[in-house]
C-alpha cells in the first residue's frame, strides 16, 4: 500500500477510534450537565464515601452514566402516577427509574434484602431496614422518600457497593479498571446475576436506551471508565489538544 494511502487509513482509525471514546463530545451539553453535578456535589461524595469506608472515585464513576441519562430525560420525568401505582401494589405493578442515580424501588428492595442477611451490614445501614417490619405500605412510602432525597441515594448507592462486595468478595480483578468495570455493570444490570453475567454483560453496548433501540449505543461500563480516567486519572480525552 502507497505510504500516504496508509497514513490516511491511519488517520481514519484513529478517528473512528476517538469518536467512539470521547464520550464528552458525544454526549456534549448532557455530558457537561453530569460532569457539573459531580463537581458541584464533590464533597457530598466525599463527606459520604467516608462515613462508610468507600471511595468518592469509585461511587461517582458507577453512577455518572446515569447522570448522563437523567439529565437527557428529565424533562420528560412525570413520577407521580407511577408513585401511586407502587405504593398501592409494589414494584410488581410500577418499577421505575428515581432521582439522579436513576435508582428503582426494585433495586432498594433488593439492597434492603441483602442488608437484612448480614448482621454487619444491618447495624452499617440500620436506616435503611429501620421499617422493614412495619407494614408494606409503610415500607413502600418510607423507601420512595429515600429514593426521592439525594442523601437517600447515597445511602443506597454506598450499601449498593458493600453488597456486592460481599457477594463476589472471592472474585479476583485483574487491575481498578475490571474492579469498576464490574461494579459498573452490577449496577447497571442487576447485582443479583451470577458473576460471570455481570461481566459478559458489562461490554453490552445499550447506553442510554437500553435494549430494542436500533442506533447507535454505548456500554454502560465504558462510560464508567472513561469518566474516571479523566476525571480522577486525569487522562486527556484523544481529541484533546496536548
Amino acid at each position: 500500500m502507497p505510504k500516504p494511502l496508509l497514513i490516511l487509513l491511519q488517520l481514519l482509525l484513529s478517528f473512528s477510534h476517538t469518536e467512539k471514546t470521547a464520550y464528552e463530545l458525544i454526549f456534549a451539553e448532557d455530558y457537561r450537565h453530569a460532569l457539573n453535578y459531580i463537581q458541584q456535589n464533590s464533597q457530598a461524595f466525599k463527606t459520604s464515601a467516608s462515613a462508610y469506608g468507600h471511595s468518592p472515585a469509585l461511587l461517582s464513576s458507577i453512577v455518572f452514566p446515569e447522570l448522563l441519562r437523567y439529565s437527557m430525560i428529565s424533562d420528560l420525568l412525570e413520577t407521580s402516577a407511577l408513585e401511586y401505582l407502587y405504593l398501592s401494589g409494589g414494584s410488581g405493578a410500577a418499577d421505575f427509574s428515581i432521582g439522579r442515580f436513576q435508582m428503582k424501588p426494585s433495586f432498594a428492595e433488593q439492597i434492603e434484602t441483602e442488608i437484612e442477611r448480614c448482621d454487619t451490614l444491618k447495624r452499617k445501614y440500620t436506616p435503611l431496614i429501620a421499617c422493614r417490619a412495619a407494614g408494606e405500605l409503610r415500607q413502600r412510602t418510607q423507601r420512595l422518600q429515600r429514593l426521592k432525597s439525594a442523601s437517600g441515594q447515597m445511602l443506597y448507592l454506598n450499601a449498593f457497593v458493600d453488597v456486592v462486595a460481599g457477594k463476589f468478595k472471592g472474585l479476583q480483578f485483574k487491575d481498578p479498571e475490571d474492579s469498576l468495570r464490574f461494579y459498573a455493570s452490577a449496577y447497571n444490570g442487576g447485582f443479583c446475576r451470577p458473576a460471570q453475567q455481570i461481566r459478559t454483560t458489562a461490554g453490552q453496548c445499550l447506553f442510554p436506551y437500553g435494549a430494542g433501540y436500533e442506533g447507535t449505543q454505548y456500554a454502560y461500563s465504558d462510560v464508567s471508565v472513561y469518566f474516571h480516567a479523566q476525571v480522577f486519572l486525569k487522562k486527556k480525552s484523544p481529541k484533546t489538544p496536548l
